[in-house]
């Protein structure tokens, strides 16, 4: 099965869905500062099975794939675990709360800022779906390629020596 650079709308929309749920997952399982590589190593390796899990959704059986994100974060928790070399200490400050914010601005005030609150944000959505689903699904293509190549160089070897046998 060919694997394209760019991840299929499907998985973006699954990512989408669900990272909410698959980072709460890993944060019950991994503290904070692994938190990310963890989350990354899960939705890589759900990004190296899309194409069979696509499949068996469509043969029936679509809760296959949560069940699949479910066994990947307990594979990559109990992996990250055994890398561990010391014992992990946790440690929660609370913060201090922030002075408060001022009503308005005091002073003289130009027409733009006094239509500020009135005018749509300019703050774009949040793009980390997208973000998270492109990475990993580059990190499961670059897997998938390097796999590819170390095939095609034990096949040839292969057949080298086949032919070297024989001639000889």
């Amino acid at each position: 099965m060919r694997m394209s650079a760019a991840p299929p709308d499907d998985f973006v929309a699954y990512v989408d869905r669900r990272l909410p749920q698959v980072r709460a997952r890993v944060a019950g399982e991994v503290p904070a500062p692994d938190r990310d590589e963890v989350l990354t190593e899960v939705l890589t390796g759900l990004a190296g099975r899309w194409a069979l899990l696509r499949v068996a959704a469509r043969l029936g059986r679509p809760a296959l794939t949560d069940r699949c994100v479910e066994r990947l974060v307990v594979h990559r928790a109990r992996l990250w675990r055994e890398r561990q070399i010391y014992p992990v200490e946790v440690t929660v400050w609370d913060l201090p709360p922030a002075p408060p914010r001022p009503a308005g601005p005091t002073g003289p005030v130009s027409v733009a800022l006094r239509r500020a609150s009135v005018l749509d944000s300019t703050v774009r959505p949040p793009l980390a779906a997208l973000a998270e689903a492109s990475t990993a699904w580059w990190h499961a293509y670059e897997a998938r390629r390097r796999a590819g190549r170390i095939v095609r160089v034990t096949l040839f070897v292969l057949f080298l020596l086949a032919i070297w046998t024989a001639a000889g």
